[in-house]
């Protein structure tokens, strides 16, 4: 269990590299090509560590769960869940968001 509960280190680190890409958003807005792949790998990151963290932290709670009811104590979900299962999706959306910047269409317009 110390082990498994260790893996919460994952939301500090992830809050981090979150931060770390707006940095870089307000930074490298301007470059088009460089900085948003920059941006997008960060926040790739990011959503990995905070999809594991979440993964592990439900996975804990489900157990720990089934031990409290059978004592006898009713257990719900607390807003740390809530609160690690919004920033996964505002991960995911800032990450779509950043795959459009990098693969979508460029400001650039091609003449031929």
């Amino acid at each position: 269990m110390y082990t498994a509960t260790c893996a919460f280190i994952l939301y500090p680190i992830a809050a981090g590299l979150a931060g770390i890409s707006v940095l870089l958003g307000l930074r490298w807005a301007s470059y088009q090509c460089a900085g948003a792949a920059l941006i997008n790998l960060t926040v790739a990151v990011a959503l990995l560590c905070t999809l594991v963290a979440w993964v592990i932290s439900t996975i804990l709670f489900g157990i720990q769960c089934t031990k409290l009811s059978d004592n006898g104590t009713n257990a719900t979900l607390g807003n740390a869940t809530w609160l690690g299962f919004g920033a996964l999706v505002f991960l995911f959306l800032r990450f779509c968001n950043t795959a459009y910047g990098v693969c979508g269409s460029s400001r650039h317009t091609r003449r031929g």
